[in-house]
């Protein structure tokens, strides 16, 4: 599966340089929206009943969730349209386009295969089907791709970066459902039986993933309010790229540290230990040299008007890296059942995002509210490492030391770019101190 997820990503990096030339920021705002809002909406629509899929003792239970789900996303798409035909004007407010009725419809539509698609890879996370799931992400990826590549030839409408999205769901979904998924039927006793049992999804699960996903998706919806629908589109750039790192690790080391200690918790310090000492050399080069030169990186790659992109991508730098470490060493909180102060710290984490963001905009402007979103991130991402330390019986002055020459060496490249000008001789040296300290990982691993 982490094949798919990687290729997947790889082709949305490699597809992107060419939207950016053929779309505006402004278009990626509106884009960005879209996403925020689909994403917050998805997560209420089905009481995270799809959730539980992967958790059911019987085949009958499985099916049975799966009808639970697909029926109240029917109805939250259901209510949605209802609004968008109601009360048109509110979200185009919230938007920021002067949109058709047509084009406003695209957001039930889009939450109801957005979900379907969620829902069924949930159903074939429970079968073990983990080739067809990757499979679906690949031909997701490359569905969306295309529409956004060949309408911006031909059109350069917002509204097809917008159907590219909703299209590469719903080509995931015959992916999906050729693999003959075969569900029988359920008396309403029966699925109210379901329900019941696994009441605790709605009533536990829904909260927490609701105020995560406000944590991660609501930052373009507040942008927009405060600032403009370009900064939003430039924002949003800055994300899509600057987040790869750490989704691509946290999915991939997460499983591996997931299954590791879900075994077996001796060595477990050592383990999270090596962890952290991996990530941080696989992942510092990359944000060392967007810190120093994000807005030439930027520019040249994505074109002139996203310049401003790498400046905020800049900012963001702090947190990600933090963040690179922090979230896999988030799934320790659940194999040591700390999953409610784990929510506590989701919580605190999503008020104190939202409040940089508003305070940045007392200090003068959009670049303010980017830098103390990322101060914020940071410092509950560091807290949240020191956290998991205590309890996996891990001294944070221990990991610190195990890390001493690594973060000493970047430290001084950072000084080095900070005060000289060129460029490329900081590059080169990046990338000579990236493979020394990656040829001793690798001997570190194999001795292991």
């Amino acid at each position: 599966m982490l094949g798919g997820t990687v290729g997947a990503q790889l082709i949305n990096v490699a597809v992107t340089p060419i939207i950016t030339r053929y779309y505006t920021p402004d278009s990626f705002g509106i884009l960005a929206i879209f996403i925020s809002i689909i994403s917050i909406a998805i997560v209420p629509s089905t009481l995270k009943y799809e959730f539980a899929i992967p958790t059911a003792k019987t085949e009958e239970d499985a099916g049975a969730l799966v009808y639970i789900s697909v029926s109240l996303l029917v109805i939250a798409a259901a209510l949605l349209a209802m609004f968008v035909i109601v009360t048109p004007q509110t979200l185009r407010d919230l938007v920021g386009i002067e949109a058709d009725l047509m084009t406003l419809l695209l957001f039930p539509i889009g939450l109801f295969f957005f979900g379907i698609y969620q829902i069924l890879t949930y159903l074939y996370s429970y079968k073990e089907r983990f080739k067809h799931i990757a499979l679906s992400k690949f031909t997701t990826t490359g569905i969306m791709s295309i529409i956004q590549v060949m309408s911006g030839i031909f059109y350069k409408d917002v509204l097809f970066l917008i159907v590219g999205y909703i299209g590469g769901r719903i080509g995931g979904i015959f992916v999906l459902w050729e693999r003959k998924v075969h569900l029988r039927a359920f008396s309403l006793k029966a699925l109210k039986a379901t329900a019941k049992r696994y009441d605790r999804f709605p009533k536990y699960v829904t909260l927490a993933s609701l105020i995560n996903m406000i944590g991660t998706q609501a930052t373009p919806i507040i942008l927009k309010t405060l600032y403009t629908i370009e900064s939003v589109g430039l924002f949003s750039l800055s994300m899509r790229i600057m987040i790869l790192p750490v989704q691509l690790m946290g999915q991939s080391v997460g499983q591996v540290l997931y299954s590791s200690l879900s075994k077996s918790t001796e060595n477990s310090g050592q383990t999270l230990i090596e962890i952290v000492r991996v990530l941080f050399t696989v992942c510092a080069p990359f944000f060392i040299v967007i810190f120093l030169y994000g807005d030439i990186v930027f520019a040249f790659v994505f074109g002139e008007n996203w310049s401003d992109s790498g400046i905020f991508a800049k900012w963001l730098c702090p947190w990600l890296m933090i963040s690179v470490i922090s979230n896999p060493l988030s799934l320790i909180a659940y194999v040591k059942n700390r999953q409610k102060t784990a929510l506590k710290i989701t919580v605190f984490e999503t008020a104190l995002r939202l409040i940089a963001i508003y305070g940045g905009s007392y200090f003068g402007g959009i670049e303010w509210s980017i830098k103390l979103f990322s101060i914020a991130g940071a410092i509950i991402s560091v807290n949240y490492i020191i956290w998991i330390c205590r309890i996996s019986n891990v001294s944070i002055f221990k990991l610190l030391y195990n890390l001493r020459w690594v973060v000493l060496r970047y430290a001084i490249i950072i000084i080095l770019g900070i005060s000289v000008s060129l460029a490329y001789p900081t590059v080169i040296i990046v990338a000579i101190v990236f493979a020394f300290d990656l040829y001793h990982t690798y001997k570190r691993i194999k001795v292991t």
